[in-house]
């Protein structure tokens, strides 16, 4: 049990977070490459995931056009295997996103994960 915690609330914590979680992802896992090792590199087919999208604040430059920046991030139970470099394809909404995953951050209810270059069809 994670520190503070009893196992009753994490229970409890983790179904609440369950039911955010409409989105479902595929991941593969690429050899170091990037080519898929072999037809059984299918991690998950449809995990259930929640896909959120955050824009950070404005850059200023003196010289340059202001840009932001859009960050993808996965979440999924704490359970799941998922390791930097995997191919992540998320269905969100109608809309498909596919990106590699960055380094996971396990916390006590769910598994973040950064999705980075990031292709929207």
């Amino acid at each position: 049990c994670a520190v503070g915690f009893s196992a009753n609330v994490i229970l409890r914590g983790k179904s609440a977070l369950a039911i955010l979680r409409d989105d479902h992802a595929k991941v593969m896992r690429l050899d170091p490459y990037g080519e898929s090792i072999d037809a059984d590199t299918v991690i998950y087919d449809s995990l259930p995931c929640h896909l959120s999208q955050t824009t950070l604040p404005v850059s200023e430059g003196e010289d340059t056009a202001s840009q932001t920046t859009t960050v993808f991030t996965l979440f999924v139970d704490d359970g799941a295997d998922i390791r930097q470099g995997d191919e992540i394809t998320v269905t969100h909404k109608g809309q498909v996103f596919t990106g590699t995953a960055g380094l996971p951050l396990r916390g006590t209810f769910s598994l973040s994960v950064k999705l980075e270059s990031v292709r929207i069809s």
